[in-house]
């Protein structure tokens, strides 16, 4: 029986679905279930609260669950989250919530069961959930970028629809900020268009066989730096 699942869709509603299917699945009662709020930053305090509420004694043999699924982990979150994840409490089950697989760790992915959703053509490429994605980027440290990167080179067989999604969204979000201005990333629109050049420049270098990783790390690395405070 597994202990941490990670649910990866940029729909929230099938993510919730997914979520009521693992529940109904292990017969949860309702008061041993620990959600995170939706929306706000998860920080380590929660995580803390989480870990507490799952050395507590559930109320049937079920167990219990903790649902994280906010707005974005942090990163003292993950970190603290990590070591319940290499010992989780006895009857427990971890269900992490996220749009893309790129805002949680490698070393979180690593220690839990990833399901994908199948995409369907209603929800593909959530223009909010991509935009979320790039504000999320662009209050991460150099090393965290490298981190992400690291996970999403490993996988080679998706890299080039990713790519062909993100430029999607970063043409949407130019063309939007001529048509109504503000865009909803904080960034400039030359910025968006010097991304943009960056995924085109990327297609070409796999394709020539330059190294994955290399070039998720020069494109996550030329994304701007924005403080959290002013994001």
């Amino acid at each position: 029986m597994f202990h941490a699942i990670a649910i990866i869709h940029p729909d929230a509603k099938v993510r919730n679905l997914e979520v009521a299917k693992l529940l109904a699945a292990r017969k949860i009662n309702q008061f041993d279930i620990f959600k995170t709020e939706e929306g706000n930053p998860v920080t380590i305090a929660d995580v803390r609260h989480l870990q507490k509420f799952l050395s507590r004694t559930a109320l049937t043999q079920s167990g219990k669950a903790a649902i994280i699924t906010g707005k974005d982990i942090t990163l003292e979150g993950q970190q603290a989250l990590l070591k319940i994840l290499e010992e989780p409490p006895a009857h427990s089950l971890i269900i992490l919530c996220a749009t893309h697989k790129d805002l949680l760790l490698p070393t979180i992915l690593s220690r839990v069961v990833v399901i994908q959703p199948k995409l369907t053509q209603e929800n593909l490429g959530s223009q909010d959930s991509l935009t979320q994605w790039w504000n999320v980027l662009k209050t991460k440290s150099p090393g965290i970028r490298l981190e992400y990167s690291s996970g999403l080179a490993k996988e080679n067989e998706s890299l080039d629809a990713w790519i062909c999604t993100q430029l999607s969204c970063l043409r949407k979000e130019v063309h939007q900020n001529y048509t109504h201005p503000g865009t909803k990333i904080a960034f400039s629109v030359l910025e968006l268009v010097s991304l943009i050049y960056e995924l085109l420049s990327a297609r070409k270098y796999i394709a020539g066989n330059i190294s994955t990783k290399l070039v998720l790390d020069r494109i996550f690395l030329s994304v701007p730096f924005v403080s959290e405070e002013k994001s």
